[in-house]
């Protein structure tokens, strides 16, 4: 009986000696999860604007509106349908707009937070672009791609570097 006590004993100890030395590594995880969470987001906002002005993007102007936030206005190959990408309160949206018809769609992944969008104009078919990010438990990321306009130009627009 004195024997299974021990037993029980040292079975209780061993738990507890190893229960906290995995507590670190379950808080690490935590932000490892959040960091990779952080990169997938950065991938699928970015493709998803780079494809469309690489692919899709005909005229290309760069703005800064009254509120100082860049914005970008992507005019497509046939001329009929325009986008504009832009922030709001920490989202990237997509507005499309064709023959007086529109529609907002978000950019960016709900639980992510978009703190800006820059866009340098590097050349005639060149751009910058520049997503600072930040998800929750995880560290504030700055995203950057140059996109080269494979069937159009940059036409002009607001400030060429920040």
């Amino acid at each position: 009986m004195i024997e299974m006590n021990l037993y029980i004993f040292f079975i209780l100890m061993l738990g507890g000696i190893i229960l906290s030395m995995l507590l670190p590594v379950v808080g690490c995880c935590r932000v490892i999860l959040a960091e990779v969470f952080l990169l997938q987001a950065e991938r699928y906002s970015l493709n998803q604007l780079a494809d469309e002005l690489s692919y899709n993007g005909r005229a290309v102007e760069v703005k800064v509106p009254y509120w100082d936030r860049r914005q970008l206005d992507v005019e497509t190959r046939n001329g009929c349908l325009k986008r504009s990408y832009y922030l709001n309160n920490h989202k990237l949206y997509r507005r499309t707009s064709r023959h007086g018809d529109h529609g907002v769609n978000p950019c960016s992944l709900e639980q992510i937070r978009v703190s800006d969008l820059q866009v340098d104009i590097l050349g005639p078919d060149r751009l910058r672009l520049r997503l600072r990010m930040e998800a929750p438990g995880s560290r504030v990321r700055e995203c950057v791609r140059i996109v080269r306009l494979l069937n159009g130009r940059v036409t002009g627009g607001g400030a060429g570097g920040s």
